[in-house]
């Protein structure tokens, strides 16, 4: 099943697998990431569940961003389920780095700067 919410969230579920993915935004500010977070939190809350957030196409996060994606991973141990994040972008990977998440995430998939 595919969901597109808001014009920005790409859902994709499969049971417990859910992929999400974003459309028309580069970024992860405090102005898309109300309607992101209440998605995800409702997806996360659902036991076991292994969701996968591919962040291809985003190249800024900022704290908002940051602190939405904290609280999911943090949901997600609370429920047992897994967070992962995809397609991590290089200047994504840095601002990670920089804010000292890195350790906090599963990050399974960077993309190469061009």
């Amino acid at each position: 099943m595919r969901e597109i919410l808001a014009n920005i969230l790409v859902i994709r579920q499969d049971n417990k697998n859910v992929m999400v993915s974003f459309k028309n935004t580069e970024k992860f500010t405090s102005l898309n990431m109300n309607i992101i977070r209440q998605y995800l939190t409702r997806i996360i809350r659902k036991r076991g569940t292994i969701l996968e957030i591919d962040l291809s196409g985003i190249r800024f996060i900022d704290s908002t961003g940051f602190d939405t994606l904290t609280l999911i991973y943090r949901l997600g141990k609370k429920y047992g389920s897994t967070i992962i994040l995809k397609g991590v972008e290089i200047e994504v990977l840095e601002m990670i780095e920089l804010v000292k998440k890195y350790q906090v995430f599963d990050i399974r998939r960077i993309k190469p700067a061009c």
